[in-house]
């Protein structure tokens, strides 16, 4: 009895943790089920390396160059250009806009989508500006300013995401050196929400996080996406770094406060990735899943008060910094520059990462189901079955 219990348990190993195995290794599915998804959220956390993989020497210079470019003296802040040195020999290149009285030891970061540049986020940096919080509103590797020529999705998309979340870290050095910004947020929008998501696993000085038509599970976005019928999703989806850019393999690293917007139409990001991305955040001080009557594009007057109702519960410090009048000659007053280097240890990015892309189950869960039961039937045909054959059939899958 005992040797053929012994062989029920086996079997239900076996069988049940080689189709599962073979579920997780998956990079094609377009199911969108997310049934019993939460059985693999606790895969989703502190992955071994992921985190490493953005380490990076802080003490390198940001060669600042600051450049005043306007005053608006009824919005109460100074715009301005900036440029500064990020990692792997980048430039970037940003607006930065400052409050007259700006509230002290706090920051937002804005991240634009794909095609599009620092202007597009200009609006509501302006806005949050407007309410005191310094803003950055960067351009994204390949755009805007930093442009090379037609971005090629294919082939520049992983690139793109990583260089984006150390252009985030090497961002909240810029803020800590001028503004002594202990507490930063990260407002994304489309592809800076998915980069945005993975910084925020990153890097322990973002406090906040506000991704606006976002999601998580590139694998199942890039299927079911309406730019997969202009592109070979594959070939992204075969690139060895895809691990260090998936948003679940960081999101549930985040501690602070998140808020999610999707489009309830939305053809470019599927709803059901936000909600995954939602689910996968276990960690969040607290999280909020926003949505909205319409496609990709959401409109910034439908998210801008509900973000600046998170700042403003989230991020703000104790006090708001008075500056003398209120046309400054300068972007803005500065604070002795802080010697505080980022929470994460620096070390050696890792070269081979252990890539898993979790998946909506599905079909792929279904056939571990089915599997599962064919290994269980062949355990009770071995148990109670009279037929030696069966038995000898079981004791030779051994």
């Amino acid at each position: 009895m005992r040797k053929w219990l012994a062989a029920v348990l086996l079997t239900v190993v076996v069988v049940g943790g080689v189709a599962g195995g073979l579920l997780l290794s998956q990079t094609r599915v377009k199911s969108s089920s997310e049934s019993l998804y939460w059985i693999y959220l606790f895969l989703l956390t502190r992955k071994p390396g992921y985190v490493e993989f953005y380490s990076y020497d802080s003490n390198q210079p940001l060669n600042k160059d600051l450049t005043l470019v306007s005053v608006n003296t009824s919005g109460g802040y100074n715009l301005s250009r900036v440029y500064f040195d990020s990692v792997n020999g980048e430039r970037v290149s940003a607006w930065m806009v400052v409050p007259f009285y700006p509230r002290e030891g706090v920051g937002v970061i804005l991240l634009h989508g794909l095609g599009g540049d620092k202007n597009v986020t200009l609006p509501l940096a302006e806005y949050f500006a407007a309410h005191n919080f310094t803003c950055l509103a960067l351009d994204l590797p390949r755009h805007g300013e930093r442009a090379e020529g037609p971005i090629d999705l294919e082939s520049d998309f992983v690139d793109i995401m990583i260089q984006t979340v150390f252009d985030v870290r090497r961002s909240i050095d810029l803020l800590e050196e001028s503004f002594g910004a202990e507490r930063v947020a990260v407002v994304g929008r489309s592809l800076g929400s998915l980069a945005g998501a993975v910084s925020l696993g990153v890097d322990g000085r973002i406090t906040v996080g506000a991704l606006i038509a976002t999601g998580g599970n590139l694998t199942y976005i890039l299927h079911e996406s309406v730019i997969s019928n202009d592109i070979d999703v594959n070939k992204i989806l075969s690139d060895g770094r895809l691990g260090y850019v998936e948003p679940l393999n960081y999101i549930g690293n985040f501690n602070g406060s998140l808020q999610l917007h999707y489009g309830e139409d939305d053809e470019v990001i599927p709803p059901p990735a936000c909600t995954m991305l939602y689910d996968a955040a276990v960690n969040c001080k607290s999280r909020v899943k926003i949505a909205h009557s319409t496609g990709h594009n959401i409109p910034d007057k439908e998210v801008d008060d509900d973000i600046l109702n998170l700042l403003r519960s989230e991020l703000t410090a104790t006090g708001i910094g008075a500056a003398e009048g209120v046309s400054l000659p300068s972007c803005a007053p500065q604070v002795n520059p802080t010697s505080r280097s980022p929470n994460l240890a620096l070390l050696t990015p890792v070269s081979s990462p252990n890539v898993r892309i979790i998946l909506p189950l599905g079909d792929q869960f279904s056939i571990f189901l089915f599997c599962l039961s064919i290994g269980l039937v062949l355990c009770v045909l071995g148990l109670f079955g009279r037929s030696p054959f069966s038995a000898r059939l079981l004791l030779a899958s051994f």
